[in-house]
């Protein structure tokens, strides 16, 4: 859509234009459950990473997710090195943040 002065701009031509213009956001919010399955039964932290990867989304908001724990770290062969919320991002997002809402 080209803009003329000596032309009156039709809102439906402009309308159509905006609806082109916007790009796609895909947002996912995963409570992760600090890595575990329901009644803490099995650790599913690195499938869970593979089932975020799948959806590609752009932004990921992640729910009880864990920074460090030792006692875990020791019982669970597989539990990461880093926090929870880096482990999950891997090389699908090089920002990511993290918010503490209690301590």
């Amino acid at each position: 859509m080209t803009l003329d002065k000596n032309h009156p701009l039709d809102s439906t031509d402009l309308d159509t234009h905006l609806a082109t213009a916007v790009n796609s956001l895909r947002v996912l919010t995963v409570n992760t459950h600090k890595g575990f399955t329901a009644l803490n039964r099995r650790f599913i932290l690195p499938e869970l990473r593979e089932a975020v990867r799948s959806v590609g989304a752009d932004i990921v908001f992640l729910q009880e997710v864990l920074g460090t724990h030792e006692k875990h770290a020791l019982r669970f062969h597989n539990w990461p090195q880093m926090s929870q919320y880096e482990f999950l991002a891997d090389s699908i997002w090089t920002d990511f943040a993290y918010g503490r809402n209690a301590v």
